[in-house]
C-alpha cells in the first residue's frame, strides 16, 4: 500500500473531505510532501469527491480505507489499526488528531510496531473552551502511562503553557509545543493586488447566521455608521445557517449590505484581495483560517477578543479587538477605522507582512521538520 524510497508522512484522518484539504488535515502532510521531500499521504474514507486534490494540493496521495464489519459497533477504529498494522514499519511520522481513544490506540500501535518512528498529535482545542477538554485529557495521561508519544501540539501559546502546566500532563511538559496553522503563501500571492486597486469592501464570512460566527452583531454594527461611509460596503459571503433569513431580514434591504452567498476558492480569495477590513465578531474559535488568509491579503482584522484572533493581529496592533457581543464596541471600532484610509493602507501591509513571517504553511513545517530532526537526533545521545 505504501510503496516509496522517501521518508513517509502519514496524516490517519477517517472523516477528510474536500474542504478539509486546503486545512490542517491535508496541508501539513501536502506541505513535507512539497517543500521537504516526503511522499505525504492522508489516510481516510473516501468521502470524496475531492477536486482541490488536483488544483490545490496536487502530489499529496489519498489512501481510503475500507469499512469493516465492526465499523456500526466501533467506528473507525478497526479500521485505522488494520491499516497500522499493516504499514507501520513505513511511516517515518505519523499525525493524528485529538485525545480520542481511536487516535491515541492509533499512535499507541504504531509507536510498539515502529518505535523508531514519530507520533504527532495535533489538537484543535481554543483556550477559551479548554476546559471542556478535562476527559481527553485523563484519557491521554492514561495511554502515556505505557506509550511514549512524540509530539503534541495546539494552536495558541496559551493552550501550550496551559497544558505544559497541568498536573496529569508533568511527564509530557516538554513535548507540548504551540504549532499554528497558516496559510499556503505560494498560491495566494497570485491573488495579491495593489492597495491603490482596492475597494472599500468589508467582509463578514463564514457559516452566516451561526451562533458562532455572530453574523447579527455584524449586521448590526456596520448598520449603525454605515450612513456616515456611504462609499463602504459590508459583503456577507459563506453558505447559510437556518437562523440567517430572520436575522438578515431586518438588513436586506440596505444598499450597503451585499449577501454573496457561498463562493468558490478563486471567487472568495479575488473578494479577499479587493477587499479591506474583515469584520470578524465570532463568539468561539480554535483557529481563523479565514482571518489568516484574509489577512495575508491585506484585510485588517476587527474581531472578537479571543485567543486567535490576538495571534493574527498581534494582540491587536494590525486590527481592532472588542468583547464578545459588544456591537457598540464593533461599531465604534469600524467607525474609527474607516475613517483613516491613510493609516488603514499601513496596517494592511503590515499585517500582509506579519502573517507572511509568522504564519505560513511553508515555514511552519519546516519548523516541524527540524522539531523532528531534534528528537530523532536526541535519541542517538
Amino acid at each position: 500500500m505504501l510503496k516509496t524510497d522517501k521518508k513517509v508522512f502519514v496524516c490517519l484522518h477517517p472523516s477528510l473531505n474536500n474542504a478539509q484539504l486546503t486545512k490542517d488535515p491535508g496541508m501539513f502532510a501536502y506541505i513535507m510532501h512539497r517543500e521537504l521531500h516526503y511522499d505525504g499521504y492522508v489516510v481516510c474514507y473516501d468521502n470524496g469527491p475531492y477536486p482541490d486534490l488536483t488544483t490545490e494540493t496536487n502530489g499529496l496521495k489519498l489512501i481510503f480505507l475500507k469499512k469493516g464489519l465492526l465499523y456500526p459497533i466501533l467506528k473507525s477504529i478497526p479500521d485505522r489499526l488494520l491499516f497500522i498494522l499493516k504499514n507501520a514499519g513505513k511511516i517515518d511520522v505519523l499525525q493524528v488528531f485529538q485525545f480520542s481513544i481511536a487516535s491515541l490506540l492509533s499512535g499507541a500501535l504504531y509507536k510498539i510496531l515502529n518505535p523508531n518512528g514519530i507520533v504527532y498529535i495535533k489538537l484543535d482545542w481554543d483556550f477559551e473552551g479548554i476546559n471542556r477538554h478535562a476527559a481527553d485529557i485523563r484519557d491521554f495521561a492514561r495511554f502515556s502511562k505505557f506509550i511514549d508519544y512524540d509530539i503534541v501540539s495546539v494552536e495558541s501559546i496559551p493552550a501550550a503553557e496551559y497544558l505544559k502546566n497541568h498536573p496529569l500532563l508533568t511527564k509530557y511538559a516538554d513535548k507540548i509545543y504551540y504549532i499554528p496553522n497558516g496559510v499556503d503563501v505560494e498560491p495566494y500571492s497570485n491573488y495579491l493586488i495593489p492597495w491603490e486597486s482596492k475597494e472599500n469592501y468589508i467582509m463578514h464570512n463564514g457559516r452566516l447566521g451561526s451562533y458562532q460566527k455572530a453574523t447579527e452583531i455584524a449586521l448590526e454594527a456596520f448598520s449603525r455608521i454605515c450612513k456616515k461611509h456611504p462609499d463602504w460596503k459590508l459583503l456577507l459571503i459563506g453558505p447559510s445557517e437556518p437562523g440567517f433569513d430572520g436575522v438578515f431580514k431586518k438588513y436586506k434591504d440596505n444598499p450597503q449590505i451585499e449577501y454573496l452567498g457561498f463562493l468558490g476558492k478563486r471567487k472568495m480569495r479575488q473578494y479577499l484581495s479587493k477587499s479591506k477590513i474583515l469584520l470578524f465578531p465570532s463568539r468561539y474559535e480554535a483557529f481563523g483560517f479565514a482571518q489568516v488568509e484574509a489577512a495575508f491579503l491585506g484585510n485588517v482584522i476587527v474581531g472578537s477578543d479571543l485567543t486567535c484572533m490576538r495571534q493574527i493581529t498581534d494582540n491587536g496592533n494590525y486590527g481592532a479587538l472588542e468583547k464578545v457581543d459588544d456591537i457598540d464596541g464593533f461599531a465604534r471600532s469600524l467607525d474609527k477605522i474607516m475613517d483613516d484610509q491613510k493609516l488603514l493602507h499601513i496596517k494592511s501591509e503590515e499585517i500582509k507582512k506579519f502573517v507572511a513571517e509568522n504564519f505560513s504553511w511553508t515555514i511552519i513545517c519546516i519548523n516541524l521538520e527540524l522539531l523532528i530532526l531534534q528528537i530523532k537526533m536526541g535519541r542517538l545521545k
